[in-house]
């Protein structure tokens, strides 16, 4: 193909419509990468791939956007810190596994297991970086998920001053300690809303909050509805 063809090329594709993840679209998947309770099947829909128009085939176009997710996605585990030849070689994998898939189903399930199997990578290689005393802060938050969590306590569970203990989660894990603890409490709302039979009122008492019109506002804002509208939305789908 000459150099010409080439360009004629380009020129038709990129007047055809087809899409290719943004810069802010990345930017977005590494804030998921880095984030804990994030439910990728929630976010990889069909409607939300079928925003790529990729082939004029859908099941091609479908499957020519999970390969560029994965070499994107790659990249920015690797660039979080992962390991380069993991990444790669996991990489290779998915590359190799969506060309094996039958139905755009399928390829929106791989999609979103692409995303869980990265931040997993993720996730582990900054946990063996984290310094002990964010490692007993995170395990100290998770045995008392149900109650009022103080940073003071869990400073003074460690021994150390709970401005020292901030200002080392916040660099260690990009995020305040009262928003780690914040959306450990409502992933757990979440688990508790599909798995269980108690009310919201109850919930949000039961995870330390005093007001359950804060509580539903911080739902809200973390997962784009009120508490109840999550259970009432689980609960047409069972």
């Amino acid at each position: 193909m000459t150099k010409r063809e080439t360009k004629k090329q380009i020129t038709q594709i990129l007047s055809s419509g087809y899409n290719h993840q943004s810069s802010e679209e990345e930017q977005s998947m590494l804030t998921m990468l880095l984030k804990d309770g994030v439910d990728f099947r929630e976010l990889f829909t069909y409607e939300r791939l079928a925003e790529y128009n990729l082939a004029p085939q859908p099941l091609r176009s479908f499957k020519n956007t999970v390969i560029c997710l994965v070499a994107v996605v790659c990249r920015i585990a690797v660039k979080l810190g992962a390991y380069s030849d993991e990444c790669f070689a996991l990489a290779d994998h998915y590359i190799f596994k969506v060309e094996e898939m039958k139905t755009i189903d399928e390829v929106c399930e791989l999609a979103a297991m692409v995303m869980e199997q990265y931040a997993q990578i993720v996730k582990e290689k900054r946990e063996k970086n984290y310094s002990l005393p964010v490692l007993r802060s995170i395990r100290y938050i998770n045995r008392h998920l149900f109650g009022v969590i103080r940073i003071k306590d869990i400073a003074d569970e460690i021994g150390i001053h709970p401005n020292y203990l901030s200002t080392l989660f916040k660099a260690e894990l990009g995020m305040p300690l009262t928003q780690y603890i914040r959306t450990a409490k409502l992933k757990e709302t979440k688990e508790l809303l599909l798995f269980s039979k108690y009310s919201v009122g109850e919930i949000s008492e039961m995870l330390g909050y005093s007001n359950s019109s804060h509580f539903a506002r911080e739902f809200k804002k973390e997962y784009g509805c009120a508490p109840s509208e999550f259970a009432a939305a689980q609960m047409t789908q069972i």
